[in-house]
């Protein structure tokens, strides 16, 4: 599979991602293992950040994802550390997906993440 690229608004992503890293307790009726786990997935023209007891959308500016994807949460303070650096100067951040990684860009830094095979 050739690497995808999406490019979506910078704050939605930011929001997003953090609304994952602060849950420190899985919510009534979850394992608390899935807190470990954040899926990426593809619906219409918009990506969904699946967690147990929420999913947030947030909109593809441009470029395609075919598939769900499944990273580790605990990159997740560093990544968002990094986005929230360039809010002022950056309206956009470019998620690469291969079949072994996930890399968030935004201005002149990135930060890869490997996947979880389903």
């Amino acid at each position: 599979m050739p690497n995808q690229i999406v490019n979506v608004r910078l704050d939605h992503l930011i929001d997003a991602l953090e609304a994952r890293a602060k849950m420190s307790r899985a919510p009534d009726g979850s394992r608390s293992f899935r807190l470990r786990e954040a899926a990426i997935q593809p619906i219409n023209n918009t990506l969904n950040l699946a967690m147990p007891g929420k999913d947030i959308e947030v909109e593809i500016l441009s470029g395609h994802l075919s598939e769900e994807v499944i990273f580790p949460t605990k990159h997740l303070p560093e990544l968002i550390k990094v986005l929230r650096s360039y809010t002022g100067e950056q309206t956009e951040a470019r998620l690469e997906i291969s079949v072994d990684f996930i890399m968030f860009r935004c201005a002149g830094s990135r930060r890869t993440i490997p996947r979880i095979k389903p």
